[in-house]
This record gives C-alpha cells, structure tokens and sequence, in this order.
C-alpha cells in the first residue's frame, strides 16, 4: 500500500516534508511457535502441608523477576516466560515448624544456552504525540527476534541434618544442551556422573536407534551413565560403574529397550576405560 507521511513545523499549516512510501504488507502462519502460551502472572511462593504434618514453603522464579517486554500498538510482545517457574529454593519444615532440609538451586541467566532468534519484519504504528509532535504519522519498519534461549541449571546445593552436599552440573555439548558430567561434593568426597545422548556420537541413517533418535530430535534420553570417583590422595579417578541403554526404532523409536549395567568387583582407572562414543580407552567423550 502506499503511505504520505508529513512533517510539520510548529504552528505552521503547510508542510516542510512530503513522501510517498511504497510498502507491501504480507502476512502468514508460522511454522514454528513464536509466542508462548503461558500466562504472564505466576506464582514466586507455594506452601505445601505433608501428609505428617510438616510442611514444605517452594520459591520460584516468577513474572515480578522476568516480566514480558511489552511493545505499543499491535507489535508481538516478547515473552520471557521461559525464566519463569524455575525452582529456586525449597525449605522442608517439621511439626514443630524446625527448618530440617533446605535445597537452593542456581540457574545462569547470563549465559542461556542455545540462544536464538526467529527474525522478521514489525511494522511499529506510534501516535505522533508519543514520540515528537511536530510528526503527524510515525510508522517505521523495523527487524526484530523473538528470541529462544535453553537457561541451565548450574548448581543444586542440599543441607539436611547439618551434613551439606553439592552438585554443580556441567553442559559440554550445546547441540543438545543437556547436562553431561553432574559433580558431587559431599562429606569431602568427590564424585561424577558422566551422561551421554543420541547427538554425542556420530550414527546417523536408519535403522540404528541413535541416527533414528538424532532424526527424531530426542535429545534428553542419556544413552550412557559412567559413575567414577576421584582418590584426593593420588588425584586420580576410578570408575565405579555405569549403565547403557538401547532404545526401540521405527514407530517406538525413543521407547526404552534394553539397559545394560557394568558392575565392577575393584573400581577401574578412567584412563584405561573406553567411553561407547569413542574408539580408544583413555579418551573423555567431549
């Protein structure tokens, strides 16, 4: 359609700008949602009351943290509800109201992982008042994102009975940005699960369950678990044991076949182990 977008000076009648502007409108269905349907009110605070009596008090990332960014006139807002819902701390209480177990979780806000966008075209329409009143008509075209972003958990910290423990959890592999080593610190001691997914090996094509699986874009189903410890004394580690599991294909592809677990008499080096997605022992998987 075509647009006349005049300027004036102040208290003058006649125009000092005149341009006509040729623009073509279209308008479609997205393949891809761009928009969430969550609402944009939240809770930031639930308590619950156990079966004995207890009761639990949950804290949780709300609209109050991450509000939408809110855009005048028919422009798209852009939802943040993906920040919000997140488990940040939960506090167990007993009959007494005594504080016995106290879990606290840390997400990176700062660096989300996988972040993107879906870009486009926004046409802003403004009141001419609302941005500078010498302007009868404002209606620029702008590019813009709806942005899409993965936010991790990094650390879970759990206090109960005064004994402390710790997991920090750790993403190697943005492809699919789930977490692939978890570190447990507890009592002095360290230990790690090593955790693997259809996209950290290289199959692809049908008929194996991992290519089947990377088509299907399953990408939060571990295909190996490696528990190993570390000998603060030496500083070297030593596999405890592990698991690996087959899934189904073709129309059950995804579906849990078969799991396969190593127990061990004696821990094993890490060294002289051989992770399924590599081809020496010695090798770590990322």
């Amino acid at each position: 359609y075509n647009e006349m977008n005049l300027q004036y000076l102040p208290y003058q009648s006649h125009p000092i700008q005149h341009e006509d502007i040729l623009r073509i409108s279209r308008s479609s269905n997205s393949i891809r949602a761009i928009a969430s349907d969550d609402s944009h009110l939240s809770y930031s605070e639930i308590s619950e009351v156990n079966s004995n009596n207890g009761q639990s008090i949950l804290f949780f990332t709300s609209a109050l943290d991450f509000p939408d960014i809110i855009f005048p006139k028919d422009v798209s807002n852009i939802s943040k509800s993906y920040k919000r819902g997140l488990l940040t701390k939960k506090i167990d209480f007993d009959t007494s109201a005594r504080e016995v177990a106290r879990t606290e979780n840390n997400y990176d806000f700062h660096n989300p992982v996988n972040k993107t966008g879906i870009w486009g075209i926004m046409i802003v329409d403004y009141e001419h008042k609302s941005i500078y009143p010498n302007l009868s008509t404002f209606k620029p075209l702008h590019t813009g994102s709806t942005s899409s972003e993965w936010i991790p958990l990094i650390s879970e910290t759990n206090v109960r009975n005064g004994v402390s423990t710790s997991k920090n959890y750790i993403y190697d592999n943005p492809v699919h940005a789930q977490p692939t080593r978890v570190k447990l610190d507890s009592n002095n001691e360290e230990s790690y699960t090593y955790m693997l997914y259809a996209d950290d090996y290289s199959d692809t094509g049908g008929g194996n369950f991992i290519g089947e699986m990377k088509n299907a874009h399953i990408i939060n189903k571990p295909v190996e678990k490696v528990s190993y410890i570390k000998d603060k004394l030496t500083n070297s580690y030593y596999v405890t044991g592990g698991e690996v599991y087959t899934y189904k294909t073709g129309a059950q592809v995804g579906q849990l076949d078969c799991v396969y677990k190593l127990e061990l008499k004696n821990p094993v080096l890490l060294s002289l182990f051989k992770f399924s997605n590599r081809g020496t022992a010695g090798e770590m998987p990322h």
